[in-house]
């Protein structure tokens, strides 16, 4: 998972700049509080859904990619389907988090963060553009669901999703705009595989970081995920190999150019490959960093794991 670097002001341009692109006749944001207003006066006012109609500005923002597993789905108007508007804190119901399965499921040690509370949803944040991410349809419908688990006590009545994290302390990470953690000083990378930070900021960094993972499998039962990291990490180190054979100054700047673009926000599963750059380091580094080796293990693990999924095609 990574942040996708805008401000609120950039959202909210994007916004004003699909209103134009698709002949609105009236603003979506000017809409959006109207709406809100009405459920104020109305609390049992039916939510209707219009948060579709701003799906691609989501989409743009996010390079194509899904806000939390870092899958590619694609930019353009034909992969809309892939993506649900993901709502960050629920609109109709929060339920308690981890449910009995789930705790069954991944094998949940007896100290993994709770979020006993529950109750009616955030209605007053349906329309709120800060409380919304482009999700695959895994993270959101099937894992995300009715679920918000946070360490304080929820404040269904909020109505800033900004105040609102200082309150609630959340254990999922919210990775668009400014005013959430960094989601790379929460969750790092060995290989493929998604772990805590090894030098989280606060104890609640590194539940948030246990949460995270656990909530959205990052790991578990979705080999998609590991398959596309291991098959990143195959082409980071085979350009990171290729840089050690080369002699030519120019050549070398050209593939590390080439390996920086496997992390940048645009290519798919960027995390790990930032991960993993920063314990390698700048080939030309010196002296060289004592993470390097530790990098190399863990580059060579994810190339076995890749090569292993293809093995009866490779023969």
């Amino acid at each position: 998972m990574i942040r996708y670097k805008f401000t609120e002001a950039d959202l909210i341009a994007d916004i004003a700049s699909d209103d134009v692109k698709k002949s609105r006749k009236q603003p979506w944001l000017v809409k959006a509080k109207r709406l809100t207003s009405e459920l104020k006066k109305n609390p049992a006012k039916k939510i209707v859904s219009e948060w579709g109609e701003i799906k691609s500005v989501y989409t743009e923002r996010q390079q194509g990619k899904c806000a939390f597993c870092e899958r590619l789905l694609g930019k353009h108007e034909l992969a809309s389907v892939e993506f649900d508007v993901e709502h960050f804190r629920p609109k109709n119901a929060v339920k308690a988090w981890p449910p009995q399965e789930t705790i069954d499921e991944l094998k949940l040690p007896a100290d993994f963060p709770r979020s006993p509370g529950k109750g009616k949803g955030y209605r007053l944040l349906a329309y709120h553009h800060l409380n919304y991410a482009s999700s695959c349809k895994t993270c959101n419908s099937r894992l995300k669901a009715s679920f918000f688990p946070i360490a304080g006590r929820h404040v269904f009545a909020g109505t800033d999703p900004v105040t609102l994290m200082q309150s609630e302390l959340p254990y999922l990470v919210y990775p668009l705009c400014d005013f959430d953690n960094d989601p790379e000083d929460i969750i790092s990378f060995q290989g493929y595989l998604a772990v805590p930070h090894e030098h989280p900021a606060t104890p609640h960094h590194r539940d948030r970081a246990r949460v995270t993972i656990a909530f959205f499998r990052l790991n578990e039962e979705r080999d998609d995920l590991l398959e596309f990291r291991a098959k990143q990490l195959d082409d980071l180190l085979t350009k990171l190999e290729l840089m050690t054979s080369v002699k030519s100054a120019n050549r070398r700047k050209e593939l590390w150019a080439d390996i920086q673009l496997l992390g940048h926000e645009r290519s798919h599963h960027a995390g790990c490959v930032r991960s993993l750059l920063k314990l390698h380091g700048d080939p030309d580094e010196k002296p060289v960093p004592k993470s390097r080796a530790q990098a190399m293990e863990y580059l060579k693990l994810a190339r076995d794991y890749w090569r292993s999924k293809y093995k009866d095609i490779r023969q």
